[in-house]
């Protein structure tokens, strides 16, 4: 029952590295003397355990209310090992007013840290004009950290960086233009001065925490130290991987075990009655166990205790969870995540299929219901008890079959959407490798270690690695000669000629010797053509001659030609 307060407490806002201000009631239990026997005969405590953000941030609550004095009664407030009231001196103290605890959260927006993901309008003097703009940082106060693209004269454009942005100035850059919204929710204890066992606790002071109860599926292990108080959820993960062309997949899991994973769907594995005990064990999906245990404590008390995986859920009477007459209930919720994790081959902006690969992931989050029901007469056994999950009786879920070996599936792609409604995503890389890095990749070669990208190579070695040279081979391969030879056709401009490259390595001294001699041999005659009688003095009818001139070219080894002895070469292409 919520009370309007004289009063309030105010907690600064807590900021989550959490995109969603979510809460798990991990625990909660509701106490008096005949529980606690440290406590006095009129003294009631109340504990909650929250965890909020998906187990980024634990709150430990606990409230007590004493009324064995006359009068009014005393009250203490404690938030993780802190005093909330009385602030200071004793434990507890009495009120004078209605009081009114409040604890907010902010949580933190999608996209950070996305280049131009965003639109930002100057808060003064911009008019109505936006601007591409990248969130950098959400700051503690909810303000953003922003460099956005500011014209900057003469149609060039300036990146500049903003330190304290408000939300109200950014906005989604695609789509229906959404303006930035941080998630923003609010724990509120209110305690009315005149029955303070009547205090209430809940979330944004309209949905009561009774409402949250919650546990992470699967269980963290124990083996790890982990424990279900934590709140952390621990991912489950299934892995597909996509051929180059993308018309088939493999994945790592059998039909049986596929369909269960993608369904999570909740089975029955067995259960124990007794008159003190009641215990129920499922199954969700192929990899989460839970046990779900009721049972009655304390013989002079009506609380009734339910554990889930060994850790206390709620221990209170049917009146804390404000259950049907007659009865106890409890509603709880197995909370958790599951990834489909896509191992393809990337594509350029241009749809071409590249030779890089990456691993999308793809997020499910799940959720079910549970309601346990039991008589509230401490006098009946627990073999009325009964578990519902997702509107379903246990008795009739589906039994939990015989773990099989199935081996992982091939499949097309057509198949795939067919028989499990699955499509492979698409991986775009917006900066892709250069056209002589993809020329290289065709031919099996994995590049070297130089200081540039995409360059041709200058003949000079690579930095020296742990096996001394920089050789350009595919992985796990010796460089042949023909190996060689291909590079030697890859890096050569086609429209020159490889005798051109003999010209290349002279000086100009010789380039002017050589002019000199050209010129001689263009003014005096050759000694056969001085001796040679001429056709009119012959008077003979014998063809004419022309006059060849031998020459003898020094021999030059082509520049790509060295150190073909090694059959092997050193290269500086980087990556």
């Amino acid at each position: 029952m919520n009370r309007s307060p004289r009063s309030g407490n105010r907690r600064r806002t807590f900021a989550l590295q959490h995109n969603e201000v979510d809460f798990m009631v991990l625990q909660y239990t509701c106490r008096d003397s005949s529980v606690i026997t440290t406590l006095s005969t009129s003294c009631q405590q109340s504990n909650w355990k929250i965890a909020v953000g998906g187990g980024s941030y634990v709150i430990d609550l606990k409230l007590i209310v004493d009324t064995r004095l006359m009068g009014k009664p005393s009250v203490g407030v404690v938030c993780n090992g802190k005093n909330i009231f009385p602030p200071s001196g004793s434990d507890k103290a009495k009120l004078k007013e209605d009081l009114k605890w409040q604890c907010p959260f902010r949580g933190t927006i999608v996209g950070i840290g996305e280049r131009n993901r965003f639109e930002y309008k100057p808060e003064h003097g911009g008019g109505d004009l936006w601007y591409p703009a990248t969130v950098l940082a959400q700051r503690e106060d909810g303000l953003f950290k922003v460099a956005a693209c500011i014209p900057a004269g003469e149609g060039g454009v300036k990146e500049v960086e903003f330190p304290a942005i408000k939300q109200e100035f950014l906005r989604e850059a695609d789509g229906q233009k959404q303006q930035v919204c941080t998630p923003l929710r609010s724990l509120v204890l209110q305690v009315p001065m005149a029955d303070p066992k009547n205090s209430t606790l809940s979330v944004d002071e309209s949905t009561l925490m009774t409402h949250f109860f919650a546990r992470p599926s699967p269980a963290p292990s124990k083996e790890l130290g982990s424990s279900s108080l934590s709140g952390l959820l621990t991912p489950t993960r299934t892995l597909f991987r996509a051929s180059r062309d993308g018309s088939q997949v493999t994945c790592e899991l059998g039909h049986s075990q596929l369909s269960h994973f993608l369904s999570g769907q909740v089975n029955q594995i067995a259960q124990d009655i007794s008159r003190e005990r009641r215990n129920w064990r499922i199954q969700i999906g192929p990899f989460a166990s839970h046990e779900i245990e009721l049972e009655r404590k304390y013989k002079s008390n009506k609380a009734v205790s339910l554990t889930v995986d060994g850790e206390l859920l709620v221990e209170s009477t049917a009146e804390d969870l404000e259950s049907p007459d007659g009865l106890w209930q409890c509603n709880f919720h197995f909370y958790g995540e599951k990834f489909l994790d896509w191992e393809v081959f990337e594509t350029s902006p241009s749809g071409s299929k590249l030779n890089t690969q990456a691993v999308v992931s793809e997020k499910r989050r799940y959720k079910h219901d549970c309601v346990v029901t039991c008589p509230v007469d401490p006098q009946t056994d627990f073999s009325d008890a009964t578990l519902v999950i997702d509107g379903i009786e246990y008795l009739e879920l589906p039994q939990t079959l015989r773990a099989s070996e199935d081996i992982g599936l091939v499949l097309d792609v057509e198949a795939l959407q067919g028989s499990y409604r699955l499509s492979v995503p698409i991986k775009v890389n917006m900066s892709p490798p250069s056209m002589l890095e993809t020329a290289l990749a065709s031919l099996g070669v994995t590049g070297c270690g130089g200081s540039g990208r995409g360059s041709f190579c200058c003949g000079s070695a690579a930095p020296v690695q742990s096996q001394g040279e920089a050789t350009v081979v595919p992985s796990g391969m010796e460089a042949t000669l023909q190996d060689v030879l291909d590079m030697d056709v890859l890096f050569s401009p086609l429209s020159v000629n490889m005798n051109d490259f003999a010209d290349d390595d002279s000086t100009p001294a010789d380039l002017e010797k050589k002019d000199g001699h050209t010129a001689l041999d263009a003014a005096a005659p050759s000694a056969q053509d001085a001796a040679a009688p001429s056709v009119e003095d012959e008077g003979t009818d014998q063809p004419e001659k022309i006059p060849v001139e031998e020459t003898k070219k020094e021999e030059k080894q082509p520049l790509r030609q060295k150190n073909r002895d090694d059959n092997k070469k050193k290269c500086c292409i980087v990556q």
